[in-house]
């Protein structure tokens, strides 16, 4: 189709390429489109593609041929000979008659089928021998029974002269079609071979240097061929001589039956000169395309050989035809889902940038500078972006940025802790584990932190673990959540190899005991009056507990 495109029928390659329906339509279209295409081209209706088919074969064979008779080099195979006449049954018959009453077969046979015999009462003349009253009533009734007698000889004959004559017609059939085998070219006389050579040294040496084995390839195979006619003449002689033989009702000497040796050997001979067909193939292989490129130009042998591939065509076209309808259906099918994703990660995204807008609220709030929520970048399903909403006051009109590139550092990290507290909240974690939410610069929103963000997950009734290196984070968590009783522990590294030591600092009992501990054994009175008072303090809380007892348990350890 590629070569096609190249020609003058570029409009017929384009118009195959694009057309559709299902397999039918597909083959009815197509030989229309190639019909039209050839009517075009060689100026002629034509009823079929094979009709087609065959005027384009005559036109390249006629194009082919004014530049080098190619065809006329080339012979054709020879059909295997008839199979010999069956004559068993005549040879039996004759071995088994008598040889004189059977050469006299015929003779009898016509004297009685005389008319003026069939019914006659008295004697007769002989019509043969004009012996007067040679044949009586008697006479004729006992030939007829002799030839009664002798039936299945005439009848073996007749068989075996109709297994003859059909023999030779198909001998001389046969002998027709080696004839015909022959190539042309070894008929060419003087003149014709200067003209094609004149036609070859037009088309480059190679072609001329390759033409001369293959006429004398060509002339070999017309000897061969001659070879075999010769052979069948001999053949069709001993044919004629059998019919005489079987007419006359005579035995068949072993001198006179056929003999197809000379001209299956002739035949064998014939066909090892045609398969050495080098000459002709290195010619063939040097003029094809060079009558092929001077044929393109007009179309004509591509056009042919579409006419031969037009199951193949139909057959890749509906392939195609399918394959397209398959991915129309499939993107379709994917804008689709990508909508529906769409949809999905726009509403998640809505959810999640309302919890991000809150929590970031209780960090930071009554600012102009704020967050806008999470947008999609594209599908979503890689990238989103992050909005920020600038004001000039807190009623003015917003403009919205990228997040990422106009927040300050603690305003990312704000953004960050509260993504994080949005997460935790949609997918309803009953526990939070935050390290150094609030960095220790950022003194300003330390406090909007405790009060409003860790106020919020506790009264939740989420459990959180903060761990800090801000004193001042420390203190102000417990101190404002008091009522949720934090517990706070103090982790110190005073041994590598020991490891972290935690001291829960919120627990007075234990801090007194501690103390009390330490200064027992002091080897000053001030170290031992110290151990006193931290006793002495843990027994005066302790009955202040027994007396008041807390109203809950802890869900805040710092």
């Amino acid at each position: 189709m590629q070569r096609l495109s190249e020609t003058r029928l570029s409009r017929t390659a384009t118009g195959l390429q694009s057309i559709n329906g299902n397999r039918e339509e597909l083959k009815a279209a197509v030989e229309e489109a190639l019909v039209a295409a050839g009517r075009s081209l060689l100026g002629a209706t034509y009823g079929s593609v094979r009709e087609l088919r065959e005027a384009l074969e005559r036109a390249v064979q006629e194009h082919n041929n004014r530049l080098l008779p190619l065809n006329e080099l080339s012979g054709t195979d020879v059909p295997d000979l008839p199979a010999l006449p069956n004559m068993h049954d005549y040879l039996e018959e004759v071995r088994r008659a008598d040889k004189v009453e059977s050469a006299l077969l015929p003779l009898l046979t016509a004297v009685v089928d005389t008319s003026e015999l069939a019914e006659v009462d008295h004697s007769v003349d002989c019509p043969v021998c004009l012996t007067p009253d040679a044949l009586s009533p008697e006479r004729i009734a006992e030939i007829r029974e002799r030839l009664r007698d002798t039936n299945s000889l005439s009848a073996s004959a007749a068989a075996a002269e109709k297994e003859l004559s059909l023999f030779q017609s198909r001998i001389t059939e046969w002998e027709s079609r080696v004839r015909e085998s022959r190539p042309t070219a070894a008929a060419w006389g003087r003149i014709r071979v200067d003209e094609v050579m004149s036609a070859a040294a037009n088309l480059g040496e190679d072609v001329v240097k390759q033409l001369e084995p293959a006429i004398a390839r060509a002339v070999d195979l017309a000897k061969s061929s001659v070879v075999i006619t010769d052979s069948v003449t001999a053949v069709v002689s001993d044919v004629n001589r059998l019919v005489e033989l079987v007419r006359r009702r005579a035995p068949i000497p072993e001198t006179a039956r056929l003999d197809l040796a000379p001209t299956k050997q002739a035949l064998a001979d014939y066909r090892i000169s045609l398969a050495d067909d080098e000459p002709l193939r290195a010619l063939n292989q040097t003029v094809e395309p060079i009558l092929r490129s001077r044929l393109q130009s007009e179309g004509i042998s591509e056009l042919l050989a579409v006419t031969g591939l037009i199951d193949e065509f139909v057959d890749e076209r509906y392939v195609a035809i399918r394959r397209q309808a398959a991915v129309v259906r499939l993107r379709r099918v994917d804008r689709a889902l990508q909508k529906a994703a769409a949809t999905v990660l726009d509403k998640r995204f809505a959810a999640m940038s309302e919890a991000i807008e809150r929590w970031w609220s209780t960090i930071r709030p009554e600012e102009l500078v704020s967050f806008a929520g999470v947008k999609r970048r594209a599908s979503g399903a890689v990238f989103v972006n992050l909005v920020a909403a600038l004001q000039t006051d807190l009623h003015g009109e917003t403009v919205e940025r990228d997040a990422l590139g106009i927040f300050s550092d603690s305003q990312l990290n704000a953004l960050g802790l509260s993504t994080f507290l949005a997460r935790n909240e949609l997918v309803k974690a009953p526990f939070v584990f935050l390290d150094d939410p609030i960095p220790g610069s950022d003194g300003e929103h330390r406090l909007t932190f405790v009060q409003n963000t860790l106020a919020s997950l506790l009264d939740a009734n989420v459990q959180v673990v903060i761990t800090t290196y801000d004193p001042k984070l420390a203190e102000h968590a417990q101190t404002v959540n008091e009522h949720h009783q934090p517990i706070t522990y103090d982790l110190t590294l005073t041994n590598v190899v020991e490891g972290t030591e935690p001291a829960q600092t919120s627990d007075q009992f234990s801090n007194y005991m501690l103390q009390g501990e330490d200064g027992v054994n002091a080897p000053t009175a001030v170290g031992r009056a110290n151990s006193s008072g931290a006793y002495r303090a843990h027994r005066n809380r302790g009955c202040r507990w027994d007396l008041n007892p807390p109203a809950s348990s802890s869900d805040l350890a710092t």
